[in-house]
């Protein structure tokens, strides 16, 4: 939803668990149908899907999986979004409407580790090559873009992701 559709944003955050599941799964399953269809070898738009993915990972390796990797990943998703408004990248209060939909469904918006853990771990995620690291940020509900951010900077994005 947040990086394809901004409507069923919306419809997930009013309806919180009591959503149409048939409709909302049929609704995810045709986009990413769509999208990997379009790139199957994940070099373009398909690596959208990995939005919250790459924060996600590291806060997964760092709870000793105790966030399960839907928890973990919707944590990624608010941190990258709040930091991509820090940045100007993102329309502001974006990252409150994200939070506001996962607490619909019971998930944590937060986690208690520092930036320089999270980065640490980040680091370890395949899409760190080179100098750089590939992060999916939202420029607003439904829109999403591929951004590289020097390794160097990383620690001060995921503290901008953090702080209030």
């Amino acid at each position: 939803a947040m990086v394809f559709d901004e409507e069923l944003l919306e419809y997930l955050t009013d309806k919180g668990p009591k959503s149409d599941w048939t409709q909302v799964v049929a609704k995810c399953v045709a986009l990413k149908a769509k999208i990997v269809s379009m790139d199957e070898g994940d070099e373009g738009v398909r690596r959208l899907l990995n939005f919250g993915h790459t924060l996600g990972h590291a806060l997964e390796n760092l709870s000793n999986y105790r966030l399960s990797h839907g928890e973990a990943v919707g944590i990624g998703m608010v941190l990258v979004t709040k930091a991509a408004e820090k940045i100007l990248i993102c329309e502001k209060g974006t990252s409150d409407r994200l939070k506001k939909a996962l607490l619909a469904f019971g998930l944590p918006g937060s986690a208690n580790f520092t930036p320089e853990e999270i980065t640490k771990a980040a680091l370890l995620d395949k899409k760190a090559k080179g100098q750089d690291i590939s992060l999916i940020l939202p420029q607003r509900p439904g829109a999403c873009l591929i951004k590289s951010i020097p390794l160097n900077k990383l620690l001060d994005f995921v503290k901008s992701g953090l702080e209030d």
